[in-house]
C-alpha cells in the first residue's frame, strides 16, 4: 500500500524559493531584476556550485533561466501565498 503524504518540507521550501524568485522577475520593470540577472545570481545557489569552471557556470545560468521562466508550469506555485508588490 502506498500512502501519499504530500510534498516534503524540502520540496515546499524549494517551491517557495522558486516562487519568490519568479515573483521578483515578474516585477523586473520596478526592481530591474530580470530573469537573466536573477539566473546569474541564483544559478550556482539553486544548482550547486562545484568548482567546475566557466562552462559549468554558464550551464547553471542557462538552466536557472529556464527554471525561472517556466516556474509556474514546473512547480506547484499556485498554492503559495506571496505578497503582491505594487
Amino acid at each position: 500500500m502506498h500512502t501519499d503524504f504530500g510534498p516534503t518540507p524540502a520540496q515546499v521550501y524549494s517551491n517557495l524559493k522558486i516562487g519568490l524568485i519568479s515573483r521578483v522577475a515578474q516585477n523586473s520593470e520596478f526592481n530591474k531584476m530580470t530573469i537573466q540577472n536573477l539566473a546569474n545570481i541564483f544559478g550556482p545557489t539553486l544548482l550547486g556550485s562545484e568548482a567546475g569552471g566557466l562552462e559549468d557556470a554558464r550551464a547553471q545560468i542557462r538552466v536557472a533561466e529556464t527554471i525561472i521562466t517556466y516556474s509556474e508550469d514546473m512547480f506547484e506555485l499556485g498554492t503559495l501565498s506571496l505578497p503582491h508588490v505594487p
